[in-house]
């Protein structure tokens, strides 16, 4: 650990764009798997709609 000329360590602070490089990392990590979960949830709905509206043949989704 550095020390100044009277022997006590010097605290330093990390930089700002590194504490922000952290914090983006930090979210992404968090939100990634869970946008990844919804786009596979929106796929499969879309594909089950489409799926739906050939089988009915008028395209409405009532039943």
């Amino acid at each position: 650990m550095p020390a100044n000329a009277d022997g006590a360590a010097l605290v330093t602070t990390p930089d700002l764009s590194d504490v922000g490089e952290r914090a983006k990392r930090r979210i992404a990590y968090r939100l990634l798997p869970f946008v990844f979960l919804i786009y596979i949830v929106n796929y499969i709905d879309r594909v089950n709609v489409s799926l739906n509206a050939g089988t009915q043949g008028n395209g409405s989704l009532e039943s």
